[in-house]
């Protein structure tokens, strides 16, 4: 490099922000950890009312979805935003809650 290019300050390029969806998202703790990684969360998909209540107001800007993804009307709208998507993220349940779930069931 000559000294006159090395003498000019060099801008670095602003790489453009990686999306990511989360499946099984809950209340979207792994969607803000990848949101405070600079991410930026284009949806989430939970199969719990209340869970998917709390992700749109965590993630207002995100698209919430609730359903069961083995269904095709829901399989079809998470599809769709993970095709546009450059990481797909799943987290298994927290397993305090997935116990509590049990015990309801048994009762």
């Amino acid at each position: 490099m000559s000294s006159a290019m090395a003498a000019l300050p060099m801008r670095a390029a602003k790489a453009p922000k990686l999306t990511v969806v989360d499946l099984f998202a809950g209340a979207g703790g792994l969607s803000e950890g990848f949101r405070l990684a600079g991410y930026s969360v284009l949806g989430g998909l939970d199969i719990d009312p209340d869970a998917v209540a709390t992700y749109r107001r965590n993630f207002g800007a995100a698209e919430a979805v609730c359903g069961n993804i083995r269904h095709p009307s829901i399989r079809e709208r998470v599809s769709a935003l993970a095709h546009d998507a450059d990481v797909i993220a799943g987290a298994p349940p927290f397993s305090g809650r997935s116990q509590s779930l049990l015990v309801e069931h048994l009762l």
